[in-house]
């Protein structure tokens, strides 16, 4: 694990050190693993550069096969105007032997969801599909195409197997990544996948389709003194905070590149911390206090609102207490009224 995270940091981020880096993603992988049977994710904060070699291909269509609809039939479908936005069939790749297909993808320009389907074509195709227990993370992941190497933001991703669809010659995985902020660029994600001997890395075309609101944070309170939130942008998946770092991070502009130090304790739980929970128009609340991308600096750009910090973001991994599980889920994102974070409630102002 250790090299394949080394060479990942060659490519996104040669200014900093490997092993400042290695050491603190290794210590948030470990403590944030949510590793089950048969499925994990993992997070990792770094700063986000150019990512990967890349290549163009062609986006095919499913004719006659409608797949496993995974998507459609989980809990992120619920929500209606979500289901009518999932994109389908949209990449395949074939060695002869294996097929490989991504049957199902949304996104909203901050988290996604992907479906992939691996498809044994014969003999050869079956021993390989059959010759791993899972495949990890880094070998089958998406994350969103960042178009230039001047952003720094929390990033996670990973990878679960479907096993109840699972047979001799099919293989089914859903995929999903999340970042601290929509200001990579926004309609392509990368697909990193392993089909047979060879590790291929893909740009995918698609569709951002999903709204999202955006809001300036108003408070009478001063809950910490870490950080200011300032900003939320939410959608039906996912939300994220933005803010001004005051005592989270110092910035150091060397002269071979930026540097970014972190001034909070190693085992300091910021999901436990931040506490976040979303307040309805009727009530209700959502607590997100879990599962959440870890607070990523980033540069002050116009996009971000001149934001230097990605106070907490992600998906709504709930917990459902009736059948006691975690589950990725979708919300009315026009229907929040205010947010709670680290014990002060925002008032949520629209944004022209």
């Amino acid at each position: 694990m250790k090299e394949r995270y080394r060479n990942l940091f060659d490519k996104i981020a040669p200014e900093r050190s490997n092993d400042e880096l290695l050491s603190a993603v290794l210590r948030k992988a470990e403590r944030k693993n949510m590793t089950k049977k048969f499925a994990f994710k993992r997070a990792v904060v770094i700063p986000i550069a150019a990512v990967f070699g890349l290549c163009a291909t062609a986006v095919t269509a499913g004719a006659i096969y409608n797949g496993i609809q995974d998507l459609q039939r989980s809990e992120i479908a619920k929500n209606q105007d979500v289901a009518e936005k999932i994109q389908n069939f949209i990449f395949e790749d074939s060695n002869g032997r294996i097929k490989m297909t991504v049957e199902e993808y949304i996104s909203d320009g901050l988290a996604a969801f992907m479906t992939v389907h691996y498809e044994a074509l014969n003999d050869e195709g079956k021993a390989w599909l059959n010759s791993f227990s899972e495949i990890v993370h880094e070998d089958l992941s998406i994350y969103p195409k960042f178009e230039d190497n001047k952003h720094a933001t929390s990033h996670c991703y990973g990878n679960t197997e479907l096993m109840e669809y699972r047979t001799e010659s099919d293989r089914y995985f859903r995929l999903e990544t999340e970042v601290g902020t929509r200001t990579y660029g926004g309609r392509q994600v990368t697909l990193n996948y392993i089909l047979g001997a060879e590790q291929k890395s893909i740009d995918l075309d698609t569709e951002c389709s999903v709204e999202v609101y955006r809001y300036e944070l108003k408070t009478d309170e001063q809950p910490t003194d870490l950080f200011t939130p300032k900003y939320l942008e939410i959608s039906d998946l996912s939300f994220s905070v933005l803010g001004m770092n005051h005592k989270v991070y110092v910035h150091e502009v060397r002269e071979n590149g930026n540097s970014w130090h972190s001034l909070l304790p190693v085992d300091m739980d910021l999901a436990d911390f931040l506490g976040t929970t979303l307040i309805m128009n009727d009530g209700s609340r959502v607590f997100l206090g879990h599962g959440n991308c870890a607070m990523g600096s980033q540069y002050p750009l116009e996009e971000n609102y001149f934001t230097d910090l990605a106070v907490c973001s992600g998906t709504y991994n709930l917990f459902d207490e009736e059948t006691q599980k975690w589950s990725y889920k979708s919300i009315e994102a026009e229907n929040v009224e205010a947010i709670e974070l680290c014990g002060a409630v925002y008032e949520l102002i629209p944004m022209e």
